[in-house]
């Protein structure tokens, strides 16, 4: 791997707070890969100065940009057009720019299809005609979801407390996936619905996904040997989040948050540079850190 000296070129992360975040490590070892003469940077930008921020970056010339909470949505009107799949999903987590005088920011969103990535290459897993559980009904569960949807999936049931993010975010999916099935399960206080048990010992699904940033798996749920289960929130490498640590009791087959990440980095890396992707070098960044306690870029 090629060490780079002065780099003279920028790409970056912006998010507030990012201070905790993994993407640095990742892109820097894609970047010292291939040699590429630039480095990537983590800004910690407040909602109040993200248009200067934007502005600030396009006139230094920046190469590509991650976008984090809490401007996945909010950057959409800075930016000069979406990709389908960001339009879709109203949130930006990537921004690449095209070429042209001036420069044009183009959104993307990896969050959906890298989530694909890390199923197909962690669990064996084809979302064609599969039962999916999701926990949670925000931002990160409706990139998810639009992607499972668009792979195929059979059935969704949502499992979130605020209904009304719920059904918004089922009727979403309904006006572009018409024959797709869906149930929504809003508990009470306590989080767990005790009738959850009874639904998953006759109905298993064959993907549960957590898109919420719990940490504290408190539920009794049986999981079983034919399923995949994937908690977006991770941990440093190379412990597990108490729900997949469940997970592995039951003998169903784990997927960490961080393997989403770390081909979510992957898949803009590929967007920004053209170039094929180093996902080992990526995940023997990752195995050097001890940061890292949520969902996110």
């Amino acid at each position: 791997m090629q060490q780079l000296k002065n780099p003279t070129g920028l790409f970056c992360l912006i998010g507030n707070p990012i201070n905790q975040s993994l993407s640095p490590s990742i892109q820097n070892s894609a970047l010292a890969f291939h040699g590429i003469d630039a480095r990537y940077m983590a800004f910690n930008v407040p909602p109040e100065s993200l248009k200067e921020a934007i502005i600030g970056l396009k006139a230094l010339g920046v190469l590509g940009i991650n976008v984090t909470i809490p401007h996945k949505t909010n950057v959409i009107p800075l930016l000069d057009g979406l990709s389908e799949e960001a339009a879709n999903i109203s949130a930006v987590n990537t921004i690449k720019i095209a070429d042209g005088t001036p420069s044009r920011f183009i959104g993307y969103n990896t969050d959906g299809p890298a989530l694909i990535k890390a199923l197909e290459s962690d669990a064996d897993f084809n979302p064609r005609g599969a039962k999916v559980f999701c926990v949670g009904a925000g931002g990160s569960a409706r990139a998810c979801l639009f992607a499972l949807a668009k792979a195929g999936i059979e059935s969704l049931t949502i499992y979130n407390r605020t209904k009304i993010n719920a059904i918004a975010l089922l009727q979403h999916l309904q006006s572009h996936f018409p024959r797709l099935k869906t149930n929504l399960i809003c508990p009470k206080p306590g989080f767990w619905d005790p009738g959850l048990v009874c639904l998953f010992e006759k109905e298993a699904p064959d993907l549960i996904l957590n898109t919420t940033p719990l940490r504290q798996w408190t539920g009794n749920l049986p999981f079983f040997s034919h399923q995949v289960v994937c908690d977006l929130v991770y941990s440093p490498y190379p412990s597990i989040t108490p729900m997949l640590s469940l997970a592995l009791e039951g003998g169903a087959k784990p997927v960490t948050g961080l393997s989403v990440l770390v081909h979510q980095g992957a898949l803009a890396f590929s967007l920004w540079t053209g170039h094929n992707p180093p996902v080992e070098a990526m995940w023997q960044a990752l195995r050097g850190e001890k940061g890292g306690n949520d969902n996110d870029t």
